[in-house]
């Protein structure tokens, strides 16, 4: 897992390799926002927590940094093509923890069905 650091539209890794964001989230809620992004020439989701208590280390933080953490690594460790890849958990603007996934044009799998009312669910499990 790597350093973020957003800079201008730009996420750096400590790899070297950049991030290229969307100037504005995609979708934008009370506790995150989910940025558009572009890693080595694949769309990327990059979601951003932000919150009470994860802007200044706290307890708080360090209890959700732990949980959001160990959530990751089991999902790192999940392989089935229903379940989406995760790259890792990132620190961008204000050390706020982000997750980086691949991005779905058709978003969740709540809005695909919305969007798509004649889908067969069991084809979906």
């Amino acid at each position: 897992m790597g350093q973020l650091n957003l800079h201008e539209g730009r996420a750096l890794l400590a790899d070297g390799s950049a991030i290229t964001l969307e100037n504005f989230p995609e979708i934008c809620n009370s506790w995150s926002s989910m940025y558009r992004g572009d890693y080595n020439g694949r769309p990327v989701c990059v979601k951003i927590w932000r919150g009470e208590g994860l802007l200044l280390p706290s307890r708080k933080r360090t209890v959700f940094l732990r949980k959001l953490l160990q959530e990751v690594l089991a999902w790192q460790a999940m392989s089935h093509p229903n379940i989406g890849t995760v790259h890792g958990v990132l620190f961008t603007l204000y050390k706020l923890p982000s997750v980086v996934t691949p991005y779905y044009p058709n978003g969740d799998i709540n809005a695909y069905v919305s969007n798509n009312s004649c889908t067969d669910l069991r084809a979906l499990v």
